[in-house]
């Protein structure tokens, strides 16, 4: 099995897009719960501005109040979508936008601003993709587009790599157990997954070590064949589909996914 031969520009193309889509997800899924950002939520303005101290500049606090105090960070998040979507599912290239892009990475850099909290890894992927494709685009050239693509996939080759080493030295995540542990946290738990795993242990270590082989081998994506590293990304697919059903992690999914072009462009691109 083998993938069509990307170019820089339909790589980034393909990255940008399925990234953007992740972005209009994580900005449309604070409005179901955007009691959480009122001042007595749990990512108060009001608290949260006191963190850093350059947030309480009297040249720079008026203008992050009036721009992060709710509800006007509705309309923030609102612009942020909005911007997104169209870049998601324009019909003319992203590449093309890249006004548009710099937008969507200047408000994504404002609500990151408002807080930490309530952010994970798709957020800081995404934040960290749109950075990179934001000073691609302001380069403007084949070089700096294939300079992102290696930094993106180099991105995802060291947040699996690093997860999966990181989790080696745990003995239970060795053993399974750490699994069904997991599937019982009340945020992003799946009860009935969890009693499943906790009524087989067999199957609690056969997974585990799936996903430590999985990620611990994912550096050898640089130096195996393409058909192997086509297969790392279709166990990455899996992957990502699994902890969007069973965690609720939709976000996850779309953004590392968005990745996925960048390493297959490295990986058909390698010199060797």
């Amino acid at each position: 099995m083998t993938f069509p031969i990307l170019s820089a520009e339909s790589a980034t193309e393909f990255a940008a897009r399925i990234g953007m889509f992740s972005v209009l997800l994580s900005s449309i899924e604070y409005f179901p719960q955007r009691h959480h950002l009122r001042d007595e939520g749990l990512i108060s303005w009001e608290i949260n501005s006191v963190r850093q101290a350059w947030c309480l500049h009297p040249g720079i606090a008026p203008v992050l109040n009036r721009l992060l105090n709710y509800p006007n960070v509705l309309g923030l998040l609102f612009f942020r979508a909005a911007f997104a979507g169209w870049l998601a599912f324009s019909p003319i290239p992203v590449i093309a936008q890249p006004w548009a892009v710099f937008m969507v990475t200047a408000l994504t850099a404002a609500f990151i601003t408002r807080s930490a909290y309530g952010q994970d890894g798709a957020d800081q992927m995404a934040w960290v993709a749109g950075v990179a494709l934001s000073l691609a685009l302001a380069v403007g050239t084949p070089l700096a587009l294939r300079a992102y693509l290696c930094f993106l996939a180099g991105q995802t080759i060291i947040a699996y790599s690093a997860a999966g080493f990181a989790k080696l030295v745990a003995a239970k995540w060795r053993d399974g157990s750490y699994l069904p542990a997991i599937f019982r946290i009340t945020g992003y738990g799946h009860p009935g997954l969890a009693r499943a795993l906790e009524a087989s242990p067999g199957l609690c270590r056969l997974l585990a070590a799936g996903l430590l082989v999985w990620e611990c081998s994912f550096l050898l994506v640089l130096v195996c064949p393409p058909t192997a590293g086509l297969g790392f990304l279709i166990c990455g697919v899996f992957f990502h589909v699994a902890s969007a059903y069973f965690m609720g992690l939709n976000c996850f999914f779309w953004a590392f996914i968005a990745t996925y072009p960048a390493i297959i462009f490295l990986v058909q691109h390698r010199p060797f």
